[in-house]
């Protein structure tokens, strides 16, 4: 594949994303509040000051207008509510509700009959009277009375925004006669159903990966199924609570833990390119500086622990900024690189999967806005990112299976060929030297015509042998031709001293059909050698025939030779102490045949006493 028809798929991809990008700003907002609270708040990190010092003295106080300044953990915000202008309305019931910002730590200050009480409504307070509402993920409420109001007046909040900055502009405070804790909004149920659907495809993609990491045992699998676990709880954290049971009673902790997710998404994604990409043998470069960039995550992990056991919120929000600028850094770098560098489709798959993916991450990140500081309403762009990328890579994991599943065939296939050719280069020098002996044989016995006459049929089977030997198979035709040449010049050599019959079956194509080239002359070699020559009295006949049996060819060697038990044989035809590997060789260039692995079955043939009537060899050739 060329690289400009990759970038052109990657733009398209990318274009088609960024379309979807219309959806993704759905804000929660105020409009469910019966009526809005003026408020005027006091900054200080005096954490010593208490009610009553903020009782006596009402100049510390400011309208909103004029605080410009954003949140900082370590400020400590006096809020004062002014409820003059509507306690008639809130009066006329005994009870309402109170809403305001999701504070981190926040006391509700009130009276109590005579005295000032408190009550915790923060977010990470252990034990707190607020309830977030689900229709808006920054905004509380708490049950108040309409006797809480001091001087007449005012109710006092203590607070302190500790995960994350904030514009003061962003605050506000309202009231309502019911409870809407439990209040969904249609931009609400919008986002639970990307989120839901998220949730299926990533949840499936999981199984599935995770069942084949099981299958196959590959790396990439297994670290690709921990990416997409890590990226659905954290893209679903805000709205499910399963999660939470499995975690200590400690709000602040879990919601640490949960943004501590990304470091984890960053290591086990980093993990499988290294896996997926075989970066330690492709390209070291790209290989360490993946391994620095998972060190560093490692790193960040590590210190946002220590953060946290030391209450160091700024560093805890820099660091989360931090993060996300290094990992786009990092991405457009490598795939610039790896597009510059490489050619290879499982690359170029990599790309394509990981570019929706950025671009989703960046936009969840960078255009969440100032109203928007923990990214709660801009997650569709992550869900839509993250879904192409996760099916784009379900389907390049596959198929880069698929290439080294061809890629191991053809070098099992190879291999086969270079088996059966060295197995080949075995048979031929075997055969000749067998030929050979017999030639020397008849020489040194005399028989000097027989030996020109032998060596004139060994001559034309013995090219026929040497040209064919650089094949791994032959035509039925060819075979037999030559099994009747060697058979002749075995009857020659021994004077006769057997018969033999050679039979096809009349429905053979005999021009058409391949066999292992020489299956069967080690076999009839034997037969003659082991078996007709060593019987004293008797026929001594060798009947050959080749017969079709379903998707194979029979090739039975029929024998009325001694057996293989009779002590007649001698240990060596003419003292040879070489020991004979063609029946070896034989049976394994069968298991290696390319059509599948053929059989040889053996029978020994007795009559009603058990004397031996001989040897039936059945070489069983699968075919096309």
């Amino acid at each position: 594949m060329r690289m400009e028809g990759v970038w052109k798929k990657t733009l398209v991809v990318t274009f088609i994303f960024i379309g979807f990008l219309s959806l993704a700003q759905t804000k929660g907002d105020f409009s469910f509040v019966e009526g809005q609270i003026p408020f005027e708040i006091f900054v200080t990190r005096n954490d010593s000051l208490t009610i009553n010092d903020i009782l006596k003295d009402t100049t510390l106080f400011a309208p909103i207008t004029d605080h410009s300044e954003k949140t900082h953990p370590k400020d400590i915000f006096w809020i004062r509510l002014d409820l003059g202008k509507e306690l008639p309305f809130l009066t006329s019931g005994n009870t309402w509700y109170l809403v305001y910002n999701s504070f981190g730590h926040a006391e509700l200050y009130y009276r109590d009959n005579h005295t000032i009480s408190k009550k915790t409504v923060g977010k990470f307070d252990s034990i707190t009277d607020g309830n977030q509402i689900k229709s808006a993920k920054y905004l509380s409420e708490t049950r108040v009375n309409a006797n809480y109001v001091i001087n007449g007046h005012y109710l006092y909040l203590k607070t302190k925004r500790v995960l994350f900055i904030e514009n003061l502009k962003n605050w506000k405070f309202g009231y309502t006669k019911v409870s809407i804790k439990d209040l969904l909004s249609w931009n609400d149920t919008e986002q639970f159903l990307y989120s839901y659907i998220f949730v299926g495809i990533a949840g499936l993609m999981t199984i599935i990966i995770l069942v084949f990491f099981g299958y196959f045992r590959r790396w990439e699998f297994l670290m690709y199924s921990l990416y997409t676990v890590f990226m659905l709880i954290y893209a679903i954290k805000d709205e499910y609570v399963f999660f939470h049971n499995f975690l200590p009673n400690n709000p602040l902790f879990k919601v640490w833990l949960f943004e501590d997710i990304t470091f984890f998404i960053g290591i086990a994604y980093l993990l499988f390119a290294l896996f997926y990409l075989n970066l330690k043998k492709e390209d070291r470069f790209l290989y360490y500086i993946a391994l620095f960039s998972i060190y560093l995550h490692i790193i960040f992990l590590l210190v946002d622990f220590a953060y946290y056991f030391f209450d160091n919120y700024m560093a805890h929000i820099h660091l989360m900024k931090v993060l996300p600028i290094w990992d786009s850094i990092f991405s457009t770098l490598f795939v610039v690189y790896v597009l510059i560098k490489t050619k290879k489709l499982v690359y170029y798959l990599f790309v394509l999967g990981v570019t929706p993916f950025m671009i989703g991450t960046g936009v969840h990140f960078y255009l969440k806005g100032d109203a928007d500081p923990m990214g709660y309403y801009n997650k569709i762009p992550l869900y839509i990112g993250s879904t192409i990328e996760i099916i784009i890579f379900a389907f390049a994991l596959i198929y880069k299976l698929f290439l080294e599943h061809l890629e191991k065939l053809n070098f099992e296939q190879e291999a086969l060929l270079n088996k059966n050719k060295a197995l080949m280069a075995q048979i031929s020098p075997h055969f000749i030297f067998n030929a050979l002996a017999s030639i020397q044989h008849l020489i040194l016995t005399g028989k000097n015509s027989i030996a020109l006459n032998y060596l004139r049929k060994f001559s034309r089977l013995a090219r026929n042998v040497l040209e064919s030997s650089i094949e791994l198979y032959a035509t039925l035709e060819e075979e037999t031709k030559m099994l009747k040449d060697y058979l002749e010049l075995e009857s020659l050599r021994f004077d006769n001293a057997f018969s033999y019959t050679l039979e096809i079956e009349e429905q053979l194509a005999i021009d058409e059909i391949e066999i292992p080239f020489m299956i069967s002359q080690p076999f009839v070699e034997n037969a003659i050698l082991h078996g007709l020559l060593p019987k004293k009295q008797g026929v001594k006949k060798l009947h050959v025939s080749f017969k079709k049996s379903k998707n194979a060819i029979m090739c039975i060697i029929d024998d009325t030779g001694v057996g293989r038990n009779s002590s007649n044989q001698p240990k060596r035809p003419y003292g040879s102490k070489r020991k004979s590997r063609g029946l070896d060789i034989t049976i394994a260039r069968l298991e290696f045949w390319q059509f599948g692995s053929g059989e040889v079955e053996i029978i020994d043939k007795f009559d009603n006493n058990k004397a031996s009537l001989g040897t039936k060899v059945i070489i069983t050739i699968p075919i096309k």
